[in-house]
Order: structure tokens, then sequence, then C-alpha cells
């Protein structure tokens, strides 16, 4: 009981707030005067009562789990509950309860509660369930959570079905209204949840990534307090499952240092140029290429470094030129220049509009094709072959005039089967030959169109035409010539290359193509010179693939070991010429120097950044089991699978293919000798696989 004290009754008589004291029976002891004003129950008519008998029956529960708790906690402890009552004019009321535990204090023993009427509370309610039905459609159908607690006890006032489904499907748990996190989360969760709605009631809305007890999901969570006339009458949760997009954030910041690294180790140089034609950036290949370091490149003018254009205007940037695989001279470090196919992009990055250069060092591919000239010049055929077509038309486009080289490179056997024909028979597209015309009337000659013509039996092919009028001595126009070239090689390298540039604009999967595209063409180099094994490193290249997919190896080691494959042998480049192709027996001698092609292919593939071991597989692949293989004498383990796998595919392409000094031994023997060596040359894993794909699986070389 209160100590009937004049002082405390004073204190307490004079709050406006009414104000009670309850047993630990929850038995009314006392009702301040303002109650009555409040409820319109005169205090003496509660006391003695007990506190449930006027609550109504739903809020029961809560209130007692409430009251128990401050029993546990014992004195000094306080609580707040939110109930409704019946008033005794018959209209509910909302109250909040606060209590303080002063049972066994020195002046007061008991519970001392404060209640406050939330105004209108009732009809607040009522129009928030309004809203909320009004609203419920559009809830319902969200895959997102979107939950109400009330702002005391942080009980469930209104959820969704995506809550209900969160909790039954993770925790088995059906959901009702009043329960609070304590109900729905193990303890330690159920802490961090009730600092989270108090974080709401003390600082206002906020947003945060939460990662659940269950499933490890990720939600976006939003809280917000939810007010009725400057009252906070509860606390809105919309929860969005972002798990998916975090991962894929992760996935893309993956890729893109996958593609960063991919940029930086192409074999492709790149520079990016800002509208002021300074550099901003360059890879490793550029500055290799440049025979430059980062800071010769970074910050200076592209004029100055590898632009022959004037300094004072860009053909690009200031006239819109376009330049899309043209062949360049690139001037590099200490005056020296090398051949580059270059292409130039707009790009536009963080808003900002830049130059992306690309361009691959065909020097190589110049000096091979100069040799090839050279060496042809001794040959009739071949020289006509890389003449050009030429041809004349009247007014009427009618072949007048045609040389032996237009019929080779059309496939007509006569003159008289094309003089005298229209020239849009030869063209693939009609369109094409009407561009070309309207360009010749608007600019009087037209260079290096490229289109699609066609050969006598309906293939086509592409060519580059030069074509001008033909005037007589008075100026008139009285015809066309032209010049014809066969550019069918050369717009494959060129889509090539483009399809390269293109890919850096993608992502990493891409890149990786342009590698297999350059060590094709590293390839063919190789081949260039050694006239019998044409197509050798590719056929290997193929069996190679095959045995290593049935042995399970992954798209990426494929990829690997196909690279090794096509230029295991590019060090035959630096052989003679007369061994390579002798018909007879080679000598003791010879025999040393053709296996220095080994050593030498090694140094051709160690120079590129590889990521794999791609120069290990090439340096070990005539090694043997036995430790009798060259160039390292390695034995056993000490060989790489990928070695071993183009050990046995080697041996058994070069055994069916014809060589100057033998003919074909067969598929037959070339199983035969993997056989009769499986174990002690070759790996007998590789050897199995070998032999099952070339006689189960329809093997072809083809």
């Amino acid at each position: 009981m209160v100590e009937d004290t004049s002082f405390y009754r004073l204190l307490i008589e004079e709050i406006d707030d009414p104000v009670g004291i309850v047993d630990k029976n929850m038995v009314i002891q006392y009702r301040s005067p303002s109650y009555e004003k409040a409820f319109a129950f005169h205090p003496e008519e509660l006391i003695g009562t007990h506190v449930l008998d006027h609550l109504q029956e739903e809020d029961r529960n809560q209130y007692s789990r409430i009251f128990g708790e401050l029993l546990a906690k014992g004195p000094g402890s306080v609580g707040h509950v939110l109930v409704r009552m019946t008033c005794k004019d018959g209209h509910d009321a909302s109250i909040r309860i606060s209590m303080k535990n002063l049972l066994d204090t020195e002046r007061l023993n008991g519970i001392l509660e404060t209640y406050i009427r939330i105004p209108d509370l009732e009809s607040t309610n009522r129009q928030v369930q309004e809203e909320i039905e009004k609203s419920r459609a559009l809830i319902e159908s969200t895959d997102d959570m979107i939950w109400v607690v009330d702002p005391v006890n942080f009980g469930l006032i209104m959820f969704n079905s995506s809550l209900i489904h969160y909790f039954k499907t993770g925790r088995s748990l059906d959901i009702t209204r009043g329960m609070t996190p304590s109900d729905l989360l193990p303890p330690e969760y159920a802490i961090v949840w009730e600092h989270m709605y108090e974080k709401v009631l003390s600082q206002g809305a906020y947003r945060i990534d939460y990662e659940t007890s269950v499933n490890k999901r990720i939600l976006n969570l939003s809280f917000n307090e939810v007010k009725i006339s400057g009252e906070t009458i509860g606390i809105s949760v919309f929860g969005q499952d972002i798990t998916e997009r975090k991962l894929t954030e992760k996935a893309l910041e993956t890729a893109n240092r996958n593609f960063d690294t991919a940029l930086k180790n192409s074999l492709i140089g790149i520079v990016i140029v800002d509208k002021n034609k300074k550099i901003r950036w360059s890879n490793p290949s550029a500055m290799t290429m440049m025979q430059l370091k980062e800071n010769e490149i970074i910050g200076k003018f592209c004029t100055d470094i590898f632009c022959t254009a004037a300094p004072e205007k860009c053909p690009i940037l200031d006239d819109g030129l376009k330049v899309d695989n043209s062949e360049r001279m690139l001037k590099c470090g200490g005056g020296k220049e090398i051949f580059i196919i270059k292409s130039v992009s707009p790009i536009e990055m963080n808003g900002e509009e830049l130059l992306m250069e690309t361009f691959v060092d065909i020097s190589e591919r110049k000096k091979i094709e100069y040799e090839l000239r050279t060496s042809l010049t001794q040959n009739k055929r071949i020289l006509e072959n890389l003449q050009d077509a030429y041809f004349q038309t009247d007014l009427h486009g009618t072949f007048t005039v045609i040389n032996p080289k237009a019929l080779s490179l059309y496939g007509f056997v006569s003159l008289d089967t094309l003089v005298g024909q229209p020239a849009d028979i030869l063209f693939a597209d009609s369109e094409d030959m009407k561009k070309l015309i309207r360009r010749l009337r608007h600019d009087g000659s037209v260079n290096d169109y490229n289109c699609k013509t066609l050969r006598a039996d309906g293939t086509t092919f592409w060519v580059s035409m030069n074509v001008q009028f033909v005037k007589n001595e008075e100026g008139k126009i009285i015809g066309t010539e032209g010049l014809v070239r066969d550019i069918s090689d050369r717009m494959e390298y060129e889509n090539e290359i483009r399809n390269n540039r293109d890919n850096l604009r993608v992502l990493n999967e891409r890149l990786e193509k342009m590698l297999e595209q350059s060590v094709h063409a590293i390839s063919k180099i190789g081949e260039l010179k050694d006239l019998y094994t044409a197509g050798h490193q590719r056929r290997v290249e193929k069996l190679a693939c095959a045995i290593a997919k049935s042995l399970g190896f992954s798209p990426l080691d494929l990829v690997n070991l196909s690279f090794g494959a096509l230029i295991h042998d590019i060090g035959k480049v630096y052989i003679p010429s007369d061994i390579l192709n002798k018909p007879g027996k080679i000598t003791d001698l010879e025999v040393q120097i053709l296996q220095t092609h080994v050593e030498q292919s090694y140094n051709v593939a160690k120079e590129i950044d590889f990521p794999w071991q791609v120069a290990e597989m090439i340096h070990q692949h005539h090694e043997r089991l036995d430790g009798t293989g060259y160039p390292l004498g390695l034995p056993g383990d000490d060989i790489i699978l990928e070695a071993r796998i183009l050990a046995v595919a080697d041996v058994v392409e070069s055994m069916t293919s014809h060589r100057p000094y033998r003919a074909s031994l067969g598929i037959e023997a070339a199983m035969q000798e993997i056989e009769n060596f499986k174990g002690s040359k070759f790996d007998p894993l590789v050897v199995d696989a070998c032999m099952k794909v070339v006689t189960e699986k329809d093997f072809s070389w083809d």
C-alpha cells in the first residue's frame, strides 16, 4: 500500500495524467482523481478490483506478460504496454500504460502506473485499417515483405502474405497479430530487432541491409514512423530481398576485375585518348609495341607519340573521320616505326567522351608478305595471281576490255564469255553496284570500294575496287575502267580484328576468343615455312582437345590446351627449309638442328603473357615418360598432363600424314605405335582416351 502522507498524496493528485498503484497480484490499490476525468470511473469504484477485469480480452495476455517481466526484474525496473479498455460511458479507449516496479521500496510498495489515453486512436486505427484495406491488393501482390508494429512492445499490427510465407518456410512458424520480436526470433536476433525499432523512434526513418538468420538472405529494410496528428502509432517496415542483386553486384565486380585483367593482358594494344588529344591510359601491350614506359606515354599528346596527324587538328575528333581496321605506321621509341592495323572508336566513360584506339602489330606479317612476294617473282603463275584484274566498260555498263587475271579471278574460260556482258552479273548484290555508280558520279573516282562479287560457279568472294571514269580527248565521259583485287583473306583478317575490337567492349569471354584468333594467326605463320606439315598444328589441336575433353577437361583448360597445340611447332620458322622439306632421310646433325624447334617454340611462347601454362606444354611436348625425350629429358609426372596429351596427338597426326620422306602410315599403324609404348613413353590414360576417341567417336581430321 502507498504510505498515506499528505506529501505523496498531494504530489500524485496534482499530476494531470491518471496515476494508479497495483499490488503484485494485479489488484488495484489506488487511482488518482484525474482517472475519473479520463475514463469516467470514480477511483473508489476500482480500488480492490483486478486490473485484467477492465481490459479487453485480447490485450490481457500482453499486459500480464509485461507485468510478469517487471516483477522478475525487481524494484526499479520499468515497462510499457499498449492496451484497450472500456470506459464507464461505454466507449473504448486505447491507453499507453507506463509501469515502474516500486515493490519493497521504503515509501511505496506496489507497481506505479501512469495512464496516457491516446485521443481518437480508435477512429484513427479504423482510418488506418481502411487505408490498409484500400491498398491491400497492392500490398499482397508484391513479393516484398511489409509489416507494421506497435511503438511500445513492437508487436505485429499488420503484415502481408510475403511475411507469412517467410516465417512459414524459413521457421515453420505461423505468425499472428501481437507477436513481438521475442516471439518470432531467437533471443540474440530479437534484441537486434528491438534496437532497430528503438532507433526509428529516436532518430526517425532509416534504411539498413540486414542478413537473416535463416538461409542467410539479405534484406534491404526501410523503417518509418506511422504518425496520426503528430502521435506515433506504429512503425512500418518494408523488406526487400536483395540477395540476388547483391550476388549480381558481386559477380559484376568480379567480371570488371577480370575484364580489367584481360585488357591489361591483351595482345592488342589499347590506348584511351581524351578530347584534348592527351593519352589517359595505355595497356602493357601498347607500351611494349611503342617501346615506351608508362610515364613516357600517359599525359602526352597522341600526336607526339604515335599519331601522324597535325597537332592542331585531329581527323577523328575535329573532322569526324572514322578509322576502322586501317593499316598504319606506328611511331615507336627511338625513332623506330612498325606496321599496325588500327581502329579508333568513340566511347563514353563516366559521362566523358573519349577515344579508344586499338592496334595490332603486323610487322611480322608484313615481313612475311614481302618475303613471299620476293620469292614468288620466279613463279609466273603465282605472280599473275598477285596481279589485279582490269576491266573497261562503256556508258551502258557493258564490259569492253578484260585482262586474263579477271578471267581467272572470276572463273571464266575465255574473254568471249565476259566481253559484251553487263558488269552487274559479277555483283552479288545489285545494291552494291548502285552505290558504286552513285559515288562514281559524285566524286569522279572511287577507291577501295569493298563488296562481294560472283564467280562463274555462283560462289561469292570479297574484292576491293578502284574505279574511275574514262574520258576522251575532249573530256567527255565514254565509260569506266577499274582494278579489282581479291581481298577475301584481308577481309577475313579484318573481320577477325573487328570482332576483337568489339570484344573489348563486352565480357571477358570474348577477349579469350580474340586471343584464340591471335594464336591461330601465329600458327599459320609457322606453316608458311613448312609446306609439308601445313595444317599439322590445327590437326594436332583437334585431336588433343578431343582427348582432353574425353578426360574431363574444363572449358578453360581446353582453351589452354588449344592455344598450346596451335603454336607448338612455331619454332620451325627458325629451321632451314631444306631440312624441313628434305625428301630423303635426314642426317644426325640435321636431326639435332630439327630438334631445336622445341626450344625455339618455347622461346616464342614464353614472350607472350599467356594466362596459363602454354609455354610449358610446348616446351615438354617431345618429353617421354621414361625420360628419353627432349629437350629436358623429363620423366613421369614431371611432365605436365597437357604436354603428355600433345605428345600422343603429335605422334598420331604425324604418322597419319604424308611427309617428304614417306607416305602416310595410316591410323591403324599410329594406334599400334602408341599402344606399343603405352606406359613407357606415353601416358596410359592419354593413350586409352586417344584410342577411344579415334575408334568409338567417329573422329575425323576434317
